[in-house]
């Protein structure tokens, strides 16, 4: 049996959505903090698949932060996403600080690498 070199529809899908998600993210989230403060990493990444997973109608299967995001505007993160044996590099940016609330932004990678 000859493989066609085709890939599989759900792959491709998931791919697509992965890349929609750099140009739809705008929203981003907000988290509380305590003043002064930062986001942890792991409440960073839970709010990236989140809100990955909202834009795009799927979660990817996993966010990594590498460390805290500090509170403060235009502060940022680099995260790993994962998604269908797929990995790519995610920009968290603080987009404004107001009362112990971060507004944070996710910018996906345009190509897998991170």
């Amino acid at each position: 049996m000859q493989k066609t070199g085709r890939k599989s529809p759900g792959r491709t899908t998931a791919r697509v959505a992965v890349a929609a998600v750099a140009v739809l993210l705008g929203a981003g989230c907000s988290v509380n903090v305590s003043s002064g403060g930062s986001v942890g990493k792991d409440e960073v990444a839970k709010q990236a698949k989140t809100a990955l997973g909202e834009q795009v109608g799927q979660e990817p299967d996993s966010v990594t932060c590498e460390d805290d995001l500090k509170a403060e505007k235009g502060a940022t993160v680099r995260c790993q996403l994962a998604a269908d044996g797929e990995q790519y590099g995610v920009t968290v940016t603080a987009k404004s600080v107001t009362g112990g609330t971060v507004q944070m932004d996710f910018k996906v990678d345009d190509a897998p690498g991170g």
